[in-house]
């Protein structure tokens, strides 16, 4: 037998190895030195104030949460190499207008989506605080659907296989669940490292966003009835005009009680703004109108 071989034999693959053994190919592990960290979850049941991750929506908050998911900034490219690799077809895939040679793709970080997705439902809990002007989006709802089971099938496939002890605590005379135990996470300044190699600029988005229409003999995924008619109910919603036809929608409690020790949630700095009017409303770009029939 050659050395070779023999060593092949004993040599343990190494914890990057091992962890790419468990997951779908991605040219994150080639690109990125991925690592794993001790860390203690923070389970307490109880509101604490100095949490940002669990605080009422504010200006700070949203900076939060945006910095966390990238901020919309998720979009990277990918060699044809790459994107063969990872399954993904050839003659559907948005190939990169910048690289004359045909072989640069684009995709996002689908984890960045998964914490959008996360992001997205925190803010349905403060519906009347991000949507205060009626109609809402006729979108609003699919996309909120669309992300709670994006979410239930992100924990799903990754599964993790940790306890949870029960102890005796001084509120209660029975045992309780402590959520505050210690996990093996990776890191994830790892991935915003990869984001950094290989992202878009703002520049290179708002070209794939002008410039980068979908060719008329190319292949494409196809969109349901339900989904078209979404889409056209989307475009008439947009046309609305912001001063007639839109209300504002005094924003609630939800559901407070002096009894809870909540703090009272502030209202929307944007709330009745001249200047911004309603935040969920905005010029629509003109190239993206030719893709829904009227």
């Amino acid at each position: 037998m050659s050395t070779s071989f023999l060593t092949s034999l004993f040599v343990r693959p190494s914890l990057k190895q091992q962890m790419q053994n468990l997951e779908w190919y991605s040219p994150l592990w080639k690109d990125t030195d991925m690592h794993l960290d001790h860390v203690k979850i923070d389970g307490d049941f109880w509101w604490n104030e100095s949490n940002i991750w669990r605080q009422d929506p504010s200006p700070e908050v949203d900076a939060a949460w945006s910095k966390l998911h990238g901020g919309g900034h998720n979009r990277v490219f990918v060699s044809k190499e790459d994107w063969i690799k990872s399954g993904f077809d050839t003659e559907k895939g948005a190939k990169w207008i910048g690289d004359p040679t045909g072989n640069t793709y684009i995709a996002e970080v689908n984890i960045l989506h998964v914490m959008h997705c996360v992001n997205l439902m925190r803010q349905a809990a403060f519906l009347d605080y991000y949507w205060y002007v009626r109609p809402i989006d006729p979108s609003y709802w699919t996309h909120y659907y669309h992300c709670l089971d994006i979410v239930r099938q992100e924990i799903m496939c990754s599964a993790s296989l940790d306890l949870a002890p029960m102890y005796w605590t001084d509120y209660m005379a029975s045992a309780t669940i402590e959520w505050s135990i210690d996990r093996k996470c990776r890191r994830w300044d790892d991935i915003f490292d990869f984001l950094e190699k290989h992202e878009m600029s703002d520049e290179d988005v708002h070209r794939q966003a002008t410039e980068m229409l979908r060719p008329d003999d190319a292949p494409y995924l196809e969109t349901s009835e339900w989904g078209w008619n979404n889409t056209r109910a989307w475009y008439e919603w947009r046309r609305l005009d912001r001063e007639k036809d839109f209300e504002y929608v005094e924003m609630g409690d939800w559901g407070r009680t002096h009894r809870d020790g909540m703090p009272k949630v502030k209202p929307n700095p944007k709330w009745r703004d001249p200047k911004l009017g309603p935040a969920q409303l905005g010029p629509w770009p003109k190239h993206q109108q030719h893709s829904v029939a009227e």
